[in-house]
């Protein structure tokens, strides 16, 4: 590989493969120097393509599970002139960390599902909605069944199954973040068919001091989650009264980045 002839943030990716054996020994401050050249504020370059198969490689041995997992991840959801590329390696990845979406680690899991998300929505792949909406089902914890059903109902439709979970779980009181997720999901799901209950929630979670700090604990930017429910809105075909919600959050808290929103919410209807 002539790594000299290919590019990352910062120039010439030359120093790649010697960061890359860093990382493999363990080298914190290599990962992190790699993080910052192989992705940059959400672009790729042409050496990220290269560099994925040995990051893969190093998680197939197990060393640096949850930095690995959170690069690839990003990696997923990238852009650039070489995107086509990065997912296509990503893809190749897909036998090695599908087991990580049974971790009961939440950081190792979410960066698991965030990645089967952008691979479902990008390439299709049936491997990876397959083995998500399986650990959904699958998985005790309240919060990490929340992350999974949120990336799921992001990345496709709901099976059968996994649409009468969500439904299940809509009136959760002891779970507000496995509820919220599930009404998101529901809404993509189901659209204007939606029971009632999934816009109550959802609507209630938007008036809810606590929902930026439930959308930390998905490890999301939480604006993300306000992105959710505004195209929630879109989905469930009540725009105007998502609109006339934001606008009293607005109010209400004196936060005006709600309004950023409305010009969507508008154009929606």
């Amino acid at each position: 590989m002539d790594w000299a002839n290919l590019q990352h943030a910062y120039g010439s990716a030359e120093d790649v493969p010697a960061q890359l054996e860093a990382i493999a020994a363990g080298d914190e401050e290599a990962y992190q120097d790699a993080f910052g050249n192989l992705w940059h504020q959400w672009t790729t370059y042409s050496a990220t393509p290269h560099a994925i198969p040995f990051l893969i490689g190093i998680l197939e041995t197990g060393q640096s599970e949850l930095d690995i997992l959170s690069l690839l991840s990003v990696m997923g959801g990238g852009d650039g002139d070489a995107q086509e590329a990065v997912l296509a390696a990503l893809v190749k990845g897909l036998p090695v960390y599908l087991p990580y979406l049974h971790s009961q680690q939440p950081e190792v899991l979410t960066s698991t599902a965030r990645l089967c998300r952008d691979l479902i929505l990008e390439t299709k792949d049936a491997a990876a909605l397959e083995a998500m909406q399986a650990a959904l089902l699958a998985q005790p914890d309240p919060d990490l069944q929340a992350a999974l059903l949120y990336f799921l109902g992001c990345a496709a439709p709901l099976s059968s199954e996994a649409g009468n979970f969500a439904l299940a779980q809509l009136k959760r009181e002891d779970a507000p973040l496995l509820s919220l997720s599930a009404a998101l999901a529901l809404a993509h799901h189901l659209g204007k068919d939606a029971p009632p209950e999934v816009t109550e929630v959802i609507l209630s979670a938007l008036a809810d001091e606590e929902t930026e700090e439930r959308g930390e604990a998905l490890f999301l930017d939480p604006d993300n989650i306000f992105d959710e429910i505004a195209k929630a809105g879109k989905a469930l075909g009540q725009a105007q009264a998502f609109a006339a919600a934001f606008r009293k959050q607005a109010e209400v808290t004196g936060d005006e980045h709600m309004l950023e929103y409305l010009d969507e919410l508008e154009d929606w209807e």
